[in-house]
């Protein structure tokens, strides 16, 4: 996917879709105390997340997934991963959350 947004230099509609999908990878829902099943693969979404936001501009922050912008999809899914760090799932990933 870095791959994809580093050399079309923008973020077609597919790759706009898959944001929302990736974040409950990660994050999991709402019920998921423990992440989504995907958050060991945290780390290395890290640069497609940073693109998001460098080659989204203000779609970022207008664009919506239901009642969300994708800037408080993102955030949502950075609190889960430091709350979940917080309680010792997972130590390492709240440094990534800081970096994003």
């Amino acid at each position: 996917l870095v791959t994809v947004q580093h050399y079309a230099g923008y973020l077609s509609e597919e790759m706009w879709s898959l944001l929302p999908h990736l974040f409950r990878i990660v994050a999991g829902t709402e019920e998921e105390e423990e992440g989504g099943y995907g958050l060991e693969y945290y780390a290395s979404m890290e640069c497609f997340f940073k693109n998001l936001i460098l080659l989204g501009g203000d779609q970022f922050f207008t664009r919506t997934c239901g009642d969300f912008t994708y800037l408080n999809l993102m955030l949502k899914a950075l609190h889960k991963v430091i709350q979940i760090s917080n309680e010792g799932y997972n130590n390492c990933d709240a440094m990534i959350c800081v970096r994003i």
